[in-house]
This record gives C-alpha cells, sequence and structure tokens, in this order.
C-alpha cells in the first residue's frame, strides 16, 4: 500500500486548513457571545416574581441535550428539570437546585427555519421552562403564548 505524499510544513495547503479552523473557532466564540449576551438580557427583562424564581435554577446552555433527556440533538430547544414550585414538599428541602437547559443547536436551528430573531427565540424558550418551573403545562404555556 503507497503512503500518502508528504507535504511541506509550510504547504499553502496546511495554512489554508488552518486558517478555516481558526475562523470557524472564531465564528463559535463570536455565536457564543452573542448567545450569552441575548440571554443575559433576556434574564434582566424579566418581570420581577420570574427573575427573582431564577436565582434558585441553574441555566445551563449546551450545544446538544444530555443523553438522559434525549437522545435527538434537536427535539428540544430548551428543558426544564426539578420539581415544579406547585409540586414541592418539605420533603424537596435540602434537594439539588432545578435546571432549564437551553440548547444552542437547535435554537440556531430554529433560527434560520423560522427567520425569527435569535432574542424572541431565547427569550420565549426561557419564558417557557420557566412556565414548567412554575407548574405551567404545555397547554398552559400555549395558552399564554409562550407554548
Amino acid at each position: 500500500m503507497p503512503n500518502p505524499p508528504r507535504r511541506h510544513p509550510r504547504s499553502p495547503l496546511r495554512g489554508a486548513a488552518r486558517a478555516a479552523r481558526q475562523a470557524q473557532q472564531a465564528d463559535r466564540a463570536n455565536a457564543a457571545e452573542q448567545f450569552d449576551r441575548v440571554l443575559k438580557k433576556a434574564i434582566t427583562d424579566l418581570p420581577a416574581p420570574f427573575g427573582d424564581a431564577l436565582e434558585n435554577i441553574i441555566i445551563d446552555i449546551r450545544a446538544v441535550p444530555p443523553r438522559h433527556i434525549t437522545a435527538d440533538p434537536y427535539e428540544f430547544l430548551g428543558y426544564y428539570e426539578g420539581v415544579p414550585l406547585p409540586e414541592r414538599t418539605l420533603g424537596n428541602s435540602g434537594t439539588m437546585p432545578d435546571r432549564i437547559y437551553l440548547f444552542t443547536e437547535a435554537i440556531r436551528l430554529e433560527q434560520r427555519e423560522s427567520r425569527e430573531p435569535l432574542t424572541r427565540i431565547i427569550r420565549d424558550t426561557l419564558y417557557h421552562e420557566i412556565g414548567h418551573y412554575f407548574g405551567m403545562s404545555e397547554e398552559d404555556l400555549d395558552a399564554a403564548g409562550v407554548g
């Protein structure tokens, strides 16, 4: 089996590949910064009772959902994990804080397909998951306009 040709260490092909990788890394970093900015604005714009509730919730930004949530990386834009407020009892004290996941890959796909502004998709997803924290069902959320 013949060996592939060796390229000179300063080959323009190596430089082009390196430049392409660096450009992709920069694009990902810019996209992550933009996502963080939009999310922070959505959080600061929350009405007081909802914003105050976030003090006890971890917001976890992931590219795709963990396997314990779903194997389909595009099934959910976000996910609430915890015990909704109306269902809490004294037995829930001392437990791990609730968590809201936001999945950047699914949110960006939704943005491309719907052409909705990223701010609206992130805000609506965050409001939707906060609604679950307050015990709202999918039907309640649809009626409230954040389904």
